[in-house]
This record gives C-alpha cells, sequence and structure tokens, in this order.
C-alpha cells in the first residue's frame, strides 16, 4: 500500500461534524441516530496526529480521541482511539491511502463480539471528507456500515 508520512495533513484543522451512528449494529438494526459539533485535528510531528471529536445528539454525545501514527518500516498508518472513561486505546487499525481513498482495517471486539472494523476516508477535499465504519463479523466477507461522518471545514 503506497502512503506517505503527510498522508493525514489534509485533516489539520478545525471541522464541523455531522455524525450519524447505527443505534444497535450487528442485529439488523436501521435506525440512525445523529449527532453534530466538532472535530479538532492536531499535526504532532511528522507522521503523528491527534483527533478530537466531540459532538452532540438527541441521545447524548460522543467524544473520542483518535491518534494517527504512520509506521515508515511498514509504510501503514496505525489508528488508535479511545473514549473517556477506558483508560485504554482501542486496538490499532491498518492501513493507508490509495488514489485519494483512506483504508484502514484490523480486529475488535463490539459488546462482546469479535468484529473486523473497516474505517474508510472517501470525498476528501480541501474543504470536507467523510469517515464510514464498518463491522464484520466473518472475517471481512460481509460489512455492515454503522457509522458515517461528515466533516466540513468551519
Amino acid at each position: 500500500m503506497t502512503s506517505i508520512a503527510h498522508g493525514f495533513d489534509f485533516e489539520v484543522g478545525r471541522w464541523r461534524s455531522t455524525v450519524k451512528r447505527l443505534a444497535a449494529p450487528l442485529t439488523g438494526s436501521d435506525e440512525w441516530l445523529r449527532y453534530e459539533g466538532i472535530t479538532l485535528v492536531t499535526a504532532l510531528w511528522r507522521g503523528a496526529y491527534a483527533v478530537e471529536l466531540d459532538v452532540h445528539g438527541d441521545t447524548g454525545r460522543l467524544h473520542a480521541f483518535s491518534l494517527r501514527l504512520y509506521d515508515e518500516a511498514a509504510d501503514e498508518w496505525l489508528l488508535r482511539t479511545g473514549v473517556p472513561g477506558s483508560g485504554d486505546l482501542d486496538p490499532p487499525l491498518r492501513g493507508g491511502f490509495i488514489d485519494g481513498l483512506g483504508e484502514f482495517v484490523g480486529p475488535d471486539v463490539y459488546r462482546g463480539t469479535p468484529v473486523l472494523v473497516r474505517l474508510v476516508i472517501r470525498d476528501i477535499t480541501a474543504t470536507s471528507a467523510r469517515f464510514e465504519q464498518y463491522f464484520s463479523t466473518d472475517d471481512g466477507n460481509s460489512f455492515e456500515l454503522n457509522l458515517v461522518t461528515d466533516d466540513v471545514r468551519a
């Protein structure tokens, strides 16, 4: 996968974020919850970025922190996410960018169920980007979309 250590430069800054989240992933539910707020992205050093998502909706607040770290030896990105109170970061998603599309994949556990998580970053411009998160319970043979974030530069 061809990646460069400044692959997330586009994301640095302040964004207005609109999030829709599947209310009950992996249950066949089609109820979506909506949130709005901000995302702040800071470059820490070449190949390292900190992301804070803080959005609110009718069902409360979603607040998360993510690190985007470039592994030069592997020529791939590692994305780690944490939420307040967890005391830890989720297992890394690994991947990179090809032709303006980012794709990152890794194992995790969702409410006791092992899942393969897939994050796709698409429609990247200087003023907008879309992030889509998917879960798979069959080792990537099929995926269920469970989270969409549309960011517009603030």
